[in-house]
């Protein structure tokens, strides 16, 4: 069967392709084609036009519009092999069994993985576990992170077997039969490939809704707390629980979950932020939370100021007037040398927080 007779039935089964020149050539994987506007729909006169130049030797398949797929780059992988079994160990604990054994895996040029699957949830590419880069392997000064896991959905695409060094992992397996897996199992298998971050750049932390604005070298209400709470108390007391620990991250299960089901969350516990897998907790999925976004969150219902001042009466945080007395009478009161007459200042100038 012919590259272009292949993405013809491809696209019978709704899917929409693309031509590469060669996956095993430098740029290869590449398209030489503009392909954006084909992401949504494409036609068989499409097709016909696309696979009719001598340059279409491979193939890809767009990505999104249902069909997601976990890119599994072993290549950067220390210890490709066992990565690769810890990979398929941590999708099948996630998932189950039956889920397991539906997806479609294929089998990259480079060694790698790609397991496909059919979803309701509509994400773009998403980076979900790097390593920081070894010296050895560094090409420039820029070159800090290799990404091992992420996703390709809206806006993406994957090289697609029969492409040269590309191939089904089960020959009774291909485009035709990708399983449809629920939200939460969609959210299960991200948060299980999310615990293979080393780097922490999956915990990218969220702008806090209030200034964090100090004077001098005091804190604020928000920094006092941030500083003083662990996140995962905060996750524990609510509910969730510790499930299992890998790569310096902790991974919870929600609330009314059984621990044997799928994680909901991953603790950073280096940065001391979570990130939230599910869409099933009053937390924003995909997001990241500090422990003061968390606890006004579970006890305030995202309202921060309303937080904020209740932190604040409990002593988080230092006295300053906002507004009444001004900048250089608060920098004296937080600079004096005299700790007895810089309390006295202090209490003058009242205890409304400046945050």
């Amino acid at each position: 069967m012919t590259t272009k007779q292949t993405a013809l039935q491809y696209n019978k089964l709704g899917l929409r392709v693309i031509p590469v020149i060669c996956p095993t050539l430098p740029d290869g994987k590449r398209p030489f084609q503009a392909w954006k506007k084909y992401q949504e729909n494409q036609t068989v006169q499409d097709i016909e036009y696309l696979f009719n130049d001598p340059r279409a030797k491979a193939l890809a398949v767009l990505t999104g519009q249902g069909l997601e797929v976990i890119d599994v780059d072993l290549k950067y992988a220390i210890n490709p092999t066992e990565y690769r079994t810890r990979v398929l160990d941590a999708i099948f604990e996630a998932v189950g069994l039956e889920v397991y054994d539906s997806l479609v895996i294929a089998h990259t040029v480079s060694k790698g993985l790609h397991i496909m699957y059919r979803t309701n949830v509509q994400a773009g590419n998403l980076k979900l576990a790097s390593r920081y880069t070894l010296d050895d392997e560094k090409k420039n000064e820029r070159d800090t992170v290799r990404v091992l896991l992420e996703t390709r959905g809206v806006g993406g695409y994957i090289v697609a077997p029969p492409s040269q060094g590309y191939s089904f992992d089960d020959a009774n397996k291909n485009f035709s039969n990708i399983p449809t897996i629920t939200d939460e199992q969609r959210n299960a298998l991200i948060a299980a490939m999310r615990s293979f971050e080393e780097t922490g750049e999956a915990f990218t932390q969220s702008k806090a809704p209030i200034p964090t604005k100090t004077i001098g070298s005091h804190k604020t209400t928000i920094e006092a707390f941030n500083e003083s709470h662990a996140v995962s108390d905060l996750l524990q007391e609510a509910g969730w629980q510790f499930k299992y620990h890998r790569s310096g991250n902790d991974m919870y299960v929600r609330p009314g979950k059984a621990l044997r089901e799928g994680v909901g969350a991953g603790v950073s516990l280096d940065k001391n932020l979570v990130r939230i897998f599910t869409t099933s907790t009053e937390f924003e999925a995909d997001r990241t939370y500090n422990p003061f976004q968390v606890f006004t969150i579970l006890n305030h219902s995202g309202d921060y100021s309303k937080a904020a001042k209740e932190l604040y009466h409990q002593g988080f945080g230092d006295r300053l007037s906002k507004s009444k007395d001004s900048f250089t009478d608060k920098l004296q009161a937080l600079t004096g040398q005299d700790q007895n007459q810089k309390e006295k200042e202090i209490q003058h100038l009242g205890r409304i927080p400046y945050i």
